[in-house]
């Protein structure tokens, strides 16, 4: 059976686009003034991301008949390009990437009709570089996977992403001997069209700005990264070493804020106003974050839902930590979009999710709550099969570098 869209969800879809087309670098206005005085004339059209049918563009992908007629099922685009993505049994258009163009989309009308700044990092292009092939492009939507065996360029994305937020880090400075050249650049709204270009090797680290020379990014832009400096694996390993540390050296262990705000790269300050973020955008089992202040330390105690209230950081379990630092990342993340664009770098095996839980904090961040980007690296290259249903852009890398010749950037 043929699913439809009714009016409702046509007249709901289209106001939620601001009636304007949701295919990226197009914007075109589908409604006006029509023949007669008190007519008007609409020109776009609400298209199915999952197929209409079986048979359909994209197929049906296992949704049921009102699934497929629903809101969540429909964006909406021009005439023009509800032809475009539905060519070819809609091969190059995707569901998952579909559903990235209709978030980004009603992300910034959301932005222009509450007066806010909109800002969108919605690419990265490869230039000269000893691990991808040159002239390779990588969108970035709201949610995006990547994955790709040991040794493909994960961890490269996230350390190029990171250097366009922060440019002045000494850690992320050209170090000497290192003289295999790299540059790639990133295409920026803000809301308009922006790109930042970078050319690093042993001795320069430069900046274009849409094609003028610059000292540093010049646009405001948040990158939180939980492994910048160092790999640090779960905040549970982490607290395991530090206290073994300790006993061997003979020194005193730093107090669980200290611990806390080592692990998470921040000022100590800033923990007590995250605690509280724990739990609030994705239910869990270890609630009530809160410090508490015993002979002469301060404590960070929570309670498990599950087994007692009041342990602390050190009796709690991996899986418990690692969603606790996932909140309080998060919070940063919501907190920095207000005053800019921001994308959370994840690395998802550290986050120690199990797929229920991975689903749940997925469909927070595709949400008009979540107003920042993410990007999620694996290597279970197997994940973005079974995942590709939780509405992420994935992106696969081979890793086909260094038998590619460079060539120059094509924006």
């Amino acid at each position: 059976m043929t699913a439809t869209f009714d009016g409702k969800t046509r007249k709901a879809v289209a106001a939620r686009a601001g009636y304007r087309c949701s295919f990226p670098d197009c914007g075109r206005l589908t409604i006006g003034p029509g023949a007669g005085t008190d007519d008007y004339s609409t020109t776009g059209s609400a298209s199915h991301i999952y197929g209409a049918s079986e048979q359909g563009p994209r197929g049906a992908g296992g949704h049921s008949h009102a699934e497929r007629s629903s809101i969540e099922n429909a964006i909406w685009l021009c005439a023009q390009h509800a032809r475009v993505v539905d060519a070819n049994e809609g091969e190059g258009f995707p569901p998952a990437l579909l559903r990235s163009f209709k978030e980004e989309h009603e992300a910034r009308v959301a932005a222009e009709h509450a007066g806010l700044p909109y800002y969108w990092i919605a690419g990265l292009e490869v230039g000269r570089n000893p691990v991808f092939c040159a002239n390779e492009r990588i969108r970035l939507t709201k949610v995006t996977l990547v994955v790709g065996e040991n040794g493909t360029g994960k961890t490269t994305i996230l350390r190029w992403l990171d250097q366009i937020g922060d440019s002045s880090r000494r850690e992320d400075a050209p170090q000497q001997g290192k003289t295999e050249p790299m540059e790639y650049a990133v295409e920026v709204f803000t809301p308009a069209r922006r790109i930042v270009r970078v050319r690093r090797d042993s001795q320069h680290l430069q900046f274009t700005l849409d094609g003028e020379s610059v000292l540093f990014n010049p646009i405001s832009m948040h990158i939180i990264f939980p492994e910048r400096f160092r790999y640090l694996g779960m905040l549970e390993g982490f607290l395991k070493r530090r206290r073994e540390r300790a006993r061997e050296e003979f020194e005193e262990i730093p107090d669980d804020v200290a611990l806390l705000a080592e692990y998470m790269d921040v000022n100590p300050l800033v923990i007590p106003s995250l605690l509280p973020f724990v739990g609030r955008f994705v239910p869990g089992t270890f609630v009530n974050l809160r410090i508490v202040e015993e002979d002469g330390k301060r404590h960070i105690r929570g309670d498990d839902l599950k087994w007692k209230n009041g342990i602390t950081i050190h009796e709690a379990s991996g899986s418990m930590l690692s969603r606790a630092v996932l909140d309080m990342q998060i919070a940063m993340a919501t907190l920095s979009a207000k005053t800019g664009p921001t994308i959370l770098l994840l690395n998802l095996p550290v986050l120690h999710l199990d797929y229920n839980n991975l689903s749940l904090y997925v469909s927070f961040f595709l949400s008009q709550a979540a107003a920042f980007q993410v990007v999620f690296t694996s290597p279970e290259v197997s994940l973005a099969k079974s995942s590709a249903s939780l509405g992420w852009s994935i992106v696969k890398l081979s890793g086909r570098a260094p038998f590619c010749k460079a060539e120059a950037l094509s924006w």
